[in-house]
């Protein structure tokens, strides 16, 4: 089959939407398809070409730029002549319109895009309602990170075929770290400046009542954090590649997940940051409903999905951690996380499409 994968990735040689990418279109090829990857950024000079293996990329710098490489990208698309085109789901452009009709579309799903861009501007909320069906109604399947996703009401009135595959990782990339032996508890969490469902005001709540462990953010810079002056206990390492980031996790005791997804309306996620916390082997403490990790058992805590979550999980918290120290998530354990497992969900959907 020849598979055309259709994604805007911006600070992409960072990006776990890269890793995610490139591992989908890693085991596609490697059950023999053609797959080529077609990507939109406004990154420069960035060199993450690789992982992504057969690649065409189309930069942009402003708005007018991002329509005209939009339309040379969507032109290579019909080009390559593929038999299914795999999109990752972003804001309505016209020229996605010109995507070939011959193909089967087939469109993932990461967020509840109606609820995310009430976050934003006046204008985006209109323009994403007006214009989000034009291709979501010619979808022939849509793939969706989370059950709660699935069944949104903003998804549930197209006609494609809906199907439920959560976010896997690739194992085998990550080192299973040893426990650490150091003198204070310490906490990781990798997360993204401007996007309040993260939660950092919440975790940086926790470091002010904890001021005797140590907290590590990875991300963004102490700037993200402007209401008042960062506590002590809080190290900033900004925007880290994978082996950066493993670094820091190899220091700590605890990994921290999404903590205010309520803030954009949604209960359940399976966000790529708590796989690389568990692919390492890091007890996992988050806010939200995770179909992979809610069944862990004594690696995870899982907090209520509100404002108020952290102080009022304050004293489970303390017991997680204490808990935690010097223990290790065994690789048996999340093997399901696996992206190889996640791709063969897939690949049955793309045959079943091809061969209808």
């Amino acid at each position: 089959m020849r598979i055309a994968y259709f994604a805007h990735v911006n600070s992409a040689r960072r990006s776990g939407v890269l890793q995610k990418v490139a591992g989908q279109a890693g085991q596609w090829r490697a059950a023999g398809h053609d797959v080529r990857v077609f990507i939109l950024t406004r990154d420069a000079d960035d060199p993450w070409t690789e992982p992504l293996g057969n690649v065409v990329i189309r930069r942009y710098a402003v708005p007018l730029s991002r329509i005209k490489a939009l339309i040379r990208l969507v032109e290579a698309v019909r080009a390559f002549k593929p038999g299914l085109v795999y999109l990752r789901w972003d804001l309505f452009y016209p020229p996605m319109l010109r995507l070939p009709r011959r193909a089967p579309l087939v469109i993932e799903i990461n967020t509840d895009d109606i609820a995310e861009s009430a976050i934003g501007t006046r204008l985006r909320v209109v323009y994403n309602r007006l214009t989000r069906g034009l291709l979501l109604g010619r979808a022939r399947a849509l793939v969706f990170v989370t059950s709660e996703l699935s069944g949104k009401p903003s998804f549930a009135r197209f006609r494609a075929i809906h199907r439920v595959i959560t976010n896997g990782i690739e194992l085998s990339a990550y080192p299973s770290l040893p426990a650490v032996e150091a003198p204070e508890p310490r906490l990781a969490f990798v997360g993204t400046a401007g996007q309040p469902w993260h939660g950092l005001d919440k975790l940086v709540e926790l470091a002010y009542r904890r001021p005797e462990w140590r907290f590590d953010i990875m991300g963004m810079e102490s700037d993200a954090w402007a209401t008042q002056a960062p506590p002590a206990n809080v190290a900033w390492h900004g925007e880290l590649d994978r082996a950066g980031v493993i670094d820091v996790l190899a220091t700590a005791d605890v990994g921290v997940g999404t903590l205010a997804l309520h803030r954009k309306s949604m209960d359940e996620a399976c966000p790529l940051k708590v796989r690389e916390y568990l692919a390492v082997g890091l007890p996992i403490l988050y806010g939200y409903s995770d179909p992979d990790a809610d069944d862990l058992g004594r690696y995870v805590l899982r907090i209520e999905n509100t404002e108020t979550s952290v102080i009022d999980a304050i004293d489970a918290i303390d017991a997680f951690v204490t808990r935690s120290r010097g223990v290790r998530v065994p690789r048996s354990a999340v093997g399901h996380l696996d992206v190889a497992v996640k791709e063969r969900q897939r690949l049955a959907l793309f045959d079943e499409l091809v061969l209808a």
